[in-house]
């Protein structure tokens, strides 16, 4: 029979107690102590990595240097209207928060209503 895992609390518990014994243990035993900490901090770390991957879907992908003379060039258009009312601006690399202050200055606004961006499926926006 298999045994269930133990869970991020009791080996962060495991890990306390063992480092109250390690403070004020002698040399052998701290040794002894290193020893078991050990395979405990590697289970301790692949729990909370583990929780981690749950709670969000993080792809790792080295991030490319930004190139300081690469422009990137939008043009942004209002639904609904006719004519249309748009703007094209040109833009360095930048967060999407920046993104939303380029855009904010070309339109005229003045950052008074929600926005949002939608990358692959994945919205971003201002978290207040």
């Amino acid at each position: 029979m298999k045994e269930k895992p133990l869970t991020v609390a009791e080996v962060a518990s495991m890990m306390l107690s063992l480092a109250e014994d390690l403070v004020d243990g002698e040399t052998q035993k701290q040794m002894a102590l290193l020893l078991v900490a050990s395979p405990l901090m590697d289970q301790l770390k692949e729990g909370i990595m583990a929780r981690a991957g749950q709670l969000v879907d993080i792809e790792l992908q080295p991030r490319l240097k930004a190139n300081p003379d690469l422009l990137y060039q939008f043009k942004i258009t209002l639904l609904g209207f006719e004519p249309a009312i748009w703007r094209r601006i040109q833009v360095q690399d930048c967060t999407l928060d920046q993104l939303h202050e380029h855009i904010q200055t070309a339109m005229g606004w003045t950052n008074s209503h929600l926005h949002q961006f939608e990358i692959k499926g994945e919205r971003y926006g201002d978290p207040d």
